[in-house]
């Protein structure tokens, strides 16, 4: 079974596996590689380049560190698009990459987001999801 790796801190990998399992992929995650220096939601880093290039970047850097041919990086925006004002917005980019025909395909999902949805259990993550919420922008 060909293993898919992500690099991410945020245990995004069982989020991920249920739909790659079926096809044949084992799901693994690694933490070699300190994804928050892309960019944080929370505005404490900040993002320089798109959703796009921060997701491949994260899959390259798996694939990079771990020897592994496939990778998955994840990149997610909060704003007000397409409701400026109205609502608050999520945007999920997902990228699929394989190392040795570097190649990369890029998935996409979207909708309301409702602050009050999340889980908050400390007091550093309820001011950055205030943050993020306050200033979110989409890049």
């Amino acid at each position: 079974m060909p293993k898919i790796v992500i690099a991410t801190k945020h245990k995004k990998a069982p989020l991920v596996a249920p739909a790659l399992e079926p096809l044949g992929f084992k799901v693994f995650t690694t933490d070699l590689f300190d994804t928050d220096t892309l960019g944080m939601f929370s505005h404490e880093v900040q993002r320089h380049g798109s959703a796009n290039t921060a997701a491949l970047t994260k899959a390259q850097r798996a694939c990079e560190l771990t020897g592994e041919r496939f990778g998955l990086g994840s990149e997610g925006s909060f704003g007000g698009r397409p409701y400026p004002g109205l609502m608050n917005w999520d945007k999920e980019v997902i990228c699929f990459y394989d190392k040795h025909n570097n190649n990369a395909i890029y998935g996409y999902a979207g909708g309301p987001f409702s602050p009050s949805s999340l889980t908050i259990n400390s007091e550093t993550n309820a001011e950055s999801i205030a943050t993020a919420c306050q200033h979110a922008t989409f890049t």
